[in-house]
Parts: structure tokens; sequence; C-alpha cells
């Protein structure tokens, strides 16, 4: 009976695809090393893994070979634990958002449980059964485990879902019965009878059983016939036994070999009598090298008195010793090992998991007679004292042929059942519904590492099955990948299938120019999405690029160098209502974590009715260089409908990217940032324009600008400004009256009126230096402060006394945008170190200005007279953070860093609305160095 074990691999059809011209090969063909898999096992049974290539003896059919290299294969973590206890590995936090093969441990390995039920007594091994499932308990979940029962029955196809395989196990009971005849012959004694080989234990047979004083000489004779041919039939009886466990054996081994890569196969059985069958053991041994399965046997303590059996066994010792025999032979020649069991095995499995933990791989130096396709014994010992060598000393498995073009090389590894990580590479995929359709569309992204100059031809492979094994994408062909924007090591394929809703296993491979090959897998749950209620398809960001139009590219972990993020995602439902949802993009510093920052997403109609796109731009520059995840949040009518999170890195940026909406100033800063650092800017002070000092001086100018205007003046100096108007009106002087009309509103607040009446003034004598100062002043009112900047700019410092003209400049360049303006401005308006004022609004804007340095100390002082200044406090934060950001200051770092953390505790205490951030900021410079 050929039982065929179907995993994925062997569900996979080979890809056809066009064969290269001979005379350019692009595969390499071959190597001059043979490799040999070895497990070295110390006294306690655990694994050897620190054995240098020189600590290796190896010999093939007598001849000593030099080892090249011997590496150490970790399989899985093999950290001690009692049996039974479940395996809980959490996948690495990055398996969630994309696969990958550069791992230092392989993803999973192939486990076939073979309970060999023709060799266990009936009704027996329940116990062990049990300990088996405990054993499967304690595997990786990526582990691929299969359960078979032979010679003919249970069959648990390579799995990861080890709940199957454990039903396997504990429906599985021994089902051998032995020979049931007229006399009690044991096994040996049959044996011997059968083949006359040992005349003395066959004389007691027959005085035991027809020696009896009530025969006569023919009664004997004829009774020793009956017990010879009894005899025989044992011995029938039991090599037909051991003939169906050797070919059911043989077959399940054979159809591992469709399967590439190693395989650890545990034999269950109470034994295996190889009388006459020798030669079976060295032929299943071999067909196990060629599957490059290792083979270890768990020997089940069979009982020394069967109930059903009316006297004890006559030979329980030899009987024993021939079970034994075959086992422990086919075990040492397929580098393995003979467990005995005792009671329900705990510590046999125990020994077995370690043992499969890994093992070496060793290269030898091969000689042109290895590969003549005959078999070669082979022995592999240590010089290391006190290590057990389990490898298949036996034999030396031909070298199977090789790829010879990249199509061959991709259909290989689509078909094997672990990844390949000659090209370290890694794989991502985002789920979409099919508009207009119940289908879903799969995006596939996978980066492939490469050098900067190697060329971006690729034969690539992609392979898609169901959870039933179908196989429903298959396809290997030539393509040029794309390098990557972010990183020229990186070579990117994209692709897309679109699939019926359901789970599937997707494998992508490929083969570079140079040969070498790669493969990735990752499962893609294709979830429902032509429902009636909401689904969303999955997010997607990457750095916004310079064309507003242009699509948003699906990327692993995109850079984003420009301080600007886009993201994008859908949304579903048959009556799709887009006026009732809102969504809301944030960036936390880690999946758990309070967001950073966020803002509102825009939500459009889509492709089809049934479809809706949410869309939205962020500012990153902020953002500590590093990993952050965007999270997409998706709500209807004020109710939560489901979240998506991605992860994507910040790089450094200094271009100015935003634009704040209240303060228009384009900065690097986004504009929520800047809106809290800008909230409490000092406005113009109406009462200090109009205090006695600083109207003396202006009627003072005014005067000497305009002698004729002196009565009209006089009156304004005695408080009456109105009527002083009506004076210059009636003297004709329409550029005073306008003047001291305008003045007159502002002082009432009216400014609109007043910004009429100085414009006025301003038409018919534009050098009036008051007017400009009540001007800019009223214009910076009304919200208009580039003029304002302009205007109260142009003032000399003798019209407006004590009026800090050049402060209020300043703040008016600052609201107009204009951070260079203002800095000029206001660097010459601070008097001194104890203009804790002025200083501070030329600190905010320096931040701006990205000068964090300059801004610094500024702001230290102003925090030292007013320490809960909250947007100080924050600005002051910020800036400490970018002083150190592209390279820390090793002379200031510990005292920057020291003061950050103070100023820290205090924003946190008043609440501050970007706490999260200023501990963002704070975490990074804790760790710079």
């Amino acid at each position: 009976m050929l039982l065929h074990l179907l995993g994925l691999a062997l569900a996979v059809v080979s890809a056809q695809a066009p064969t290269p011209p001979a005379q350019q090969p692009v595969f390499r063909a071959g190597v001059d090393l043979l490799t040999v898999d070895a497990t070295v096992i110390d006294r306690e049974g655990r694994q050897v893994k620190d054995l240098m290539p020189q600590e290796f003896i190896i010999e093939v059919d007598g001849d000593p070979r030099t080892v090249v290299s011997a590496d150490y294969v970790k399989l899985v973590d093999d950290t001690p634990r009692p049996v039974g206890a479940r395996r809980v590995v959490a996948p690495p936090a990055d398996e969630t958002f994309f696969s990958t093969n550069n791992r230092t441990i392989t993803p999973g390995r192939m486990i076939l449980l073979m309970v060999d039920q023709g060799n266990i007594g009936t009704g027996r091994g329940r116990l062990v059964m049990r300990s088996a499932a405990t054993f499967v308990d304690g595997l990786a979940p990526e582990d691929r485990v299969g359960m078979v029962a032979i010679p003919q029955g249970a069959l648990v196809d390579f799995t990861t879902d080890h709940e199957k395989v454990r039903e396997g196990l504990l429906a599985t009971i021994g089902l051998a019965s032995p020979h049931k005849g007229r006399f009690h012959i044991s096994l040996s004694e049959a044996i011997v009878t059968a083949e006359h080989s040992d005349a003395s234990l066959r004389a007691q047979l027959m005085e035991r059983e027809c020696g009896g004083a009530l025969l006569s000489p023919t009664e004997a004779a004829r009774c020793e016939l009956e017990v010879e041919d009894e005899a025989r039939e044992i011995v029938r009886h039991q090599r037909q036994q051991t003939q169906h466990s050797l070919r059911a054996m043989r077959e399940v081994l054979r159809s591992l070999g469709a399967v590439d890569g190693p395989k650890s196969v545990i034999l269950i059985s109470e034994g295996l009598v190889l009388e006459g069958l020798g030669g079976e053991v060295d032929d299943i041994a071999a067909v196990a090298g060629d599957a490059r399965a290792s083979l270890d046997v768990l020997l089940l303590d069979a009982p020394a008195v069967d109930v059903t059996e009316r006297q004890r066994p006559s030979t329980p010792r030899q009987d024993r010793d021939r079970q034994l025999q075959g086992l422990e032979t086919l075990a040492g020649l397929s580098r393995g090992a003979l467990h005995r069991v005792q009671g329900a095995g705990e510590n046999a499995f125990l020994r077995v998991m370690r043992s499969i933990a890994g093992h070496y791989l060793i290269a030898v130096e091969a000689r042109p007679g290895d590969r003549d396709g005959k078999r070669h014994r082979i022995s592999v010992k240590s010089n290391r004292r006190a290590v057990t060598v389990h490898s298949r000393r036996g034999f030396l498995t031909p070298t199977a042929p090789a790829a010879t073009t990249p199509a061959d090389a991709v259909g290989k590894a689509l078909r094997a059942p672990l990844t390949l990580n000659e090209l370290p590479m890694r794989m991502a995929t985002w789920t979409y519904k099919e508009p207009g359709s119940a289908r879903v569309r799969v995006l596939v992204t996978a980066e492939v590492e490469r050098t900067a100059e190697q060329s971006l031809d690729y034969t690539a492979g992609i392979i898609i099955v169901d959870r039933n094994n179908r196989v429903i994408v298959n396809s290997v062909a030539p393509r040029q990948l794309l390098s990557s924007e972010s990183d020229r090591g990186l070579a990117v394929y994209a692709g897309s299938a679109v699939l019926e809703p359901g789970s599937y296993l997707l494998r992508f491979a490929v083969a570079d120019s140079e040969g070498r090959i790669g493969s990735v897998e990752r499962k893609i749950d294709a979830w429902q999405m032509n429902t009636a209620g909401l689904t969303v398809g999955d997010l997607l960001v990457a750095q916004a690029r310079s064309d507003p139009g242009a699509p948003v590219v699906a990327t692993i972990e995109p850079h984003v160098a420009n301080g600007r993020l886009s993201a994008m995602m859908e949304v579903y439902a048959q009556n799709l209502q887009v006026d009732s949802l809102q969504a809301t993009l944030e960036i936390l510093p880690s999946e758990t974590a309070k967001p950073l920052t966020s803002t509102p997403m825009r939500i459009i109609a889509g492709q089809s009715p049934e479809v809706g796109t949410l869309q939205a731009a962020m500012n990153t520059a902020a953002l500590p260089p590093g990993r952050h995840f965007a999270r997409a949040m998706v709500t209807q009518a004020g109710k939560p409908q489901g979240h998506i999170i991605r992860p994507f890195r910040v790089e450094p940026s200094s271009a100015r990217t935003d634009t704040d909406a209240n303060f228009g100033i384009p900065s690097s800063l986004p504009g929520e940032l800047l809106a809290a650092m800008l909230t409490n800017l000092p406005g113009v002070d109406r009462k200090e324009l109009l205090a006695p000092a600083v109207m003396g001086a202006v009627l003072t100018a005014a005067e000497r600008a305009r002698p004729a205007a002196k009565g009209a003046l006089a009156s304004a100096r005695a408080g009456n400004i109105g009527p002083a108007a009506l004076e210059a009106l009636a003297a004709g002087d329409q550029a005073m009256a306008a003047f001291l009309r305008g003045v007159d509103f502002f002082a009432q607040g009216n400014i609109d009126r007043a910004i009429q009446q100085l414009q006025v003034a301003m038409q018919q004598a534009p050098t009036f230096a008051p007017t400009r100062l009540y001007l800019g002043a009223a214009l910076a009112q009304a919200n208009k402060h580039r003029e304002a900047a302009s205007l109260l700019q142009s003032v000399p410092a003798d019209v407006a006394g004590t009026a800090p003209v050049g402060r209020m400049s300043g703040l008016s360049w600052l609201r107009a945008g204009q951070a260079t303006n203002a800095i000029a401005v206001l660097e010459t308006a601070v008097a001194g170190p104890t203009d804790v004022t002025t200083g501070r609004t030329l600190a905010l804007a320096y931040v701006i200005a990205d000068r964090p340095a300059d801004a610094l100390p500024l702001l230290a002082r102003s925090l030292e007279t007013n320490p809960k200044d909250q947007e100080a406090l924050l600005a002051a934060i910020y800036a400490t953070y970018a002083v150190h950001l592209h390279a820390p200051r090793a002379d200031t770092l510990v005292t920057d860093r020291t003061r950050m953390q103070t100023w820290a505790r205090t924003y946190a205490g008043l609440k501050g609305t970007h706490i999260a951030l200023v501990d963002a900021w704070l975490n990074y410079l804790q760790s710079a160095k």
C-alpha cells in the first residue's frame, strides 16, 4: 500500500517556464563539497552545539576526508521545559506585518510520528499515545506535524493544526496478536526449530511438548512433526507481520523524498523481528537517507507475561533481544537513536525533543568517485570525549540532481516545506475588496536583499494554496524587479491576486542572476468583505510623493525622509453612507502605546457604490527617528468600527513641509505643534500705545513733522483726540485729521474704522511715522500681520517712546510666517538679558526657523522667570531634543538631558496636550550617546 503523505509541497504542481539557452547558464549547477548531517548528544541527552570542524572525523568507504566546515543548524528553541508544557511561542512582533526568511532559527520543522500498530500488542500503547500527544503539544506552532499508523491505519497529513495529530494519536492502539496454536512455542524456539540452527534448544522444546510418558514412539514422532509445522507457521506469521510493517515504512519514507528539506521521523513500536530480513533494514535506511529523514525509535516496554497466554514464555529474554535488534539497527543507520520507553515514556519523548532541536551540517571534500551514482558507506565520529554522534553512518546519499535553470530552482523552492534564506527577503500582503464583486484582491510586496550594483533581473515564482491544499495560483517567470526608493540594497517585487474569501498559504521564491535562491511564506486571511455591515480593508502607508496625485505605493516598512506620510485605506458596505463615517489617523511609538499625534482622514466615494476611500497626509518632522506605527480608526455614527495598524520608519528631515492653519507659518514642524507653542503669543496692547509716555512721544514727533497742526496736537495732548481731529480738519490738514480720527477709533477699540482712517492718512502723507505706528498696530489686531510687520518695522524708535515697537514688529513677522524677518527685528529689539518677554518671542522664532541651539538659552532664561509657562516648556523640550537629533553634543548632553527631564515632569504636571510626544523626545535623548 502506498501511503502518499501530502503536505503543502506535494500539492504544488511544478511551474513550467521557458528554459534559457544552454550556452547561457545562469544558475549554478553544483559545488565540490559533499554535505553530511549529524546530531551530537552529551551524556544527559542534550545536543552539543559548539563543535568545531576539526573535532569531526569523517570517513567515506574507509577513506578519511577533510572537514571543510561544520555549522550547527538550530531548528527551534530547545530550552528545557517539562514534557507536556504547551510551548507558547509568540511570533516575532514583525510577523504581524510581514514574513521573513532572515532568521537565526529555521521557521518550522517536518515531524512525522509513525506508529507501528502491527508490532504493538492488541489494545496496548494507550499511555504512550497520550505522551505522544503531549509531545505534540510541546512542539513549536510553526512545526508541520504528521501522523501515520502502519501497516494500514490512521493518516494525518502534515499540518500546523496539531490538534488533528493529537486526535489521531489518541485514537491509535496496538493491533498485533500472537499466533495461537496447539503448542506453547516461543518466538526464539520457533525460529531455531524452523531453521535447525540450535539443536539443543530444539531438543528442549521437543522434550517439553512431546516427551510425555503417555505418548507412544509413533505419537511422539507425530507430535514432533506437528511442533515443527507450528514453529514454521509462527515464523511465517512473524515474518509476514514484519514485512507488512517494513513495506509500509519504506513507502512512507519514499513519499517523504518528494518533499525537499530535512524531516524527523519518530517510530513507535514494541519491536521488529528481522529474522531472515536483515537486508530490508539496510534498504529502508537508504530510503530514509534519500529522503533526508532522521529516524528516532521509541521502543515500548512489552509486558513479560501476556495475560491471554496460559504459560509464561519459555525464552523471554531471547525474544526481546530479537525485537530490539532490528529497531536498534534501523535507528543507528538513520541519524537517530533508540529510546526505551518506561511507563508512559515522558523521559523518552523529552530525549527525542532534544534530539530534533537541530543538527550539524558538515561539508567534506568531494572525490570524483563520490558522484558515481552508487551508495557509499560513511562514518562520522568526534574526537571530543563524552559525546555520541548520530548520523546516517550506513550510507552516503547520492547527490541529487542540481537545478540547472532559474525556473527549475524557483520551482524546487516553491515545493520545499521549509523556506530558503540564501537570498534574505521579507514579504507583506494587503487585502481589499474587489469592486463590484464578493472576491478579495491581495496585494503582494516582497523585498529581496541585493548589492547596489546587482542586476534587477530575477526569476520569480509565487504559489497560493487554500486550506484543502488546492493550488489557486502557481506562476514562475522571469521578472525585472524594482529598486527600492529608500534602500538601494533592496529589490522590490510587486504583484496581486484575486481570491475567494478564505484562508490561504502564500509562498514566494526568487533566483537572482548569480544563481542564489530564497523563499518566504505567509498566511493570508482574505476575510469576507461583501457583507451588509461595515468592513475595512488594509491600511497602506508610504512617504508622500511630490506629485499629490501620485498613487500610494505598497511598501513593507516605508521610510519617511521628507517629513510627509501618506495613508490610504478602504471601507465597504452594501449601503455605504460616507457621510456617517469618521476616521482618524494616529501615530504611535508602539502598537499598544498612546498616540503621539493624530489627524482626521478624508472620506470619499470609491470605485463602486459599496466602496469608500479614506485618505490622510501627516507631518512626521517632529517624530523621533526610528520605527513608528500608523493606526487608522474608523467610527460610524460615533461607534467604533475597527482599526488597522501598519509600521513605518522616520528619518530626520529639515524640509519645511507644513503650514499651520492658524498662524500660516511654513515650518518643518506640524501645525498642531506650532499652534501649541504659539498659543499665548503676546498681542498688541492698546493701553500700552495709548499710555501718556507713548502718546507724548508720538505727538511730539507729529508736531516736528507737521508744525502747522500745533493747535490740534495741543488739544490731543489734553486728551481731546476727537475734537483735535476736527481742529486739524478746520485748519485744512486732512492727513492730520485722518490720523487723529484713526487714533481715536483705535482708543475706542473700533479697529476696522481706525484702519480706514489711518489708511487715508497714509495715502495723504506716506512718510508720516506716527500713522505707520498706529496703522501697524491696528492691522496686527485685525490679524493682517504681514502688512502690520512692515509698517511697525519702519517706525523710528524715537517716535514710539517707550512702546516695544521692535517686539510688536517681530511678533507680526512671526505670525505672518516670516520667522527669518522676525528674528532680524527681534534680535535688535531685545533689551538685554532682563528683557525676558522679547527673548521668549525671539526663542520661538528660532525654534520655528530650525535654530534650536539659539533658542534654548533664551527659553531656559524665560522658564526661570515663569517655570509653568506651558508653551515655553514645550518649545524648550523640543529644542533640547532637536539640538541633539542629528549628532548628540557630548559637552552638553548630560546637562541637557537632566534639564529636559525636569521640564518634562513639569509639562506633564500641567497636563500639556503633547505629553506623549514629549515622552518620545525624552526617550530618544535618553538613548543618545
